[in-house]
């Protein structure tokens, strides 16, 4: 059976990747992935959630090696098209949740997952994950992940006006979500940067974490903003300037947090 992710991969660019809700958000985490890829040297890359590709590509073209993941067939169907014949990059359906099954058994340099995946784990599951992570990193590793966090003031306010209380404050819920996808139920948690490094915190430290999305709206909102790019690119303007405090990350669409092995 097809999951939500599977349906969701054929319009997923259309939908998100190449909207320019979705370049300016990716681009936001692009400007705080960047200064970790800047090495002298190749490294090896797990991607998890790598959706249709997009990320992986980016990180192969700055000279890195990635092996890309996800659970959706279909989406990895649609990576490998967008990847063609890029030897640096490497494809294998796997549930975020076995990381411990990736292949091959390498030492990796980064762990990245973008736009949610981490959402997928539940609390009792995030700390297996953190083991498994750090033993699959070298020494100094880094887990780099985007993250959708509990209060997104975009959600919240979006849902009210439209008089749907229950969605518009669904993050806050401490059990699981059932989220919508493509007319499937996906099991999701949300979680704050704190969290996260406390689930952590006794294998890694934490070094970055950034909101991505404060100003920036969530995609659900593209329909709204395909005529008013004036004010899209002013809020993205706004955020990157003078919004990307490091407090502002539980308020946003999504967070970044860096987390580095001890």
């Amino acid at each position: 059976m097809l999951s939500g992710f599977d349906l969701a991969a054929p319009a997923y660019d259309s939908a998100f990747t190449h909207t320019p809700i979705g370049k300016m958000q990716r681009n936001r985490v692009h400007r705080y992935l960047v200064p970790y890829l800047n090495k002298n040297s190749a490294m090896n890359i797990l991607e998890l959630n790598c959706g249709t590709g997009e990320d992986a590509v980016f990180m192969s073209q700055m000279g890195h090696s990635v092996h890309a993941t996800d659970i959706s067939r279909e989406m990895l169907a649609r990576a490998r098209h967008k990847a063609k014949d890029d030897s640096t990059i490497s494809f294998q359906q796997l549930n975020i949740n076995d990381l411990n099954k990736q292949t091959p058994a390498q030492k990796l340099d980064i762990i990245f997952s973008n736009f949610g995946g981490l959402n997928c784990i539940s609390p009792v599951q995030l700390q297996p994950f953190f083991k498994t992570a750090a033993d699959k990193l070298v020494a100094g590793g880094l887990i780099i992940a985007v993250i959708m966090p509990r209060k997104c003031l975009w959600e919240r306010l979006y849902f009210l006006l439209k008089g749907k209380p229950k969605t518009a404050f669904r993050r806050t819920a401490q059990n699981v979500t059932e989220v919508p996808v493509s007319g499937k139920k996906v099991k999701t948690w949300y979680y704050n940067p704190g969290e996260i490094s406390k689930y952590g915190n006794t294998l890694f430290s934490k070094e970055l974490v950034k909101p991505i999305g404060f100003l920036i709206p969530p995609s659900y909102l593209n329909s709204f903003f395909r005529n008013k790019k004036g004010l899209l690119q002013l809020l993205g303007w706004m955020e990157q300037n003078l919004f990307s405090l490091n407090f502002l990350s539980p308020y946003a669409d999504h967070f970044i947090i860096v987390l580095q092995k001890k």
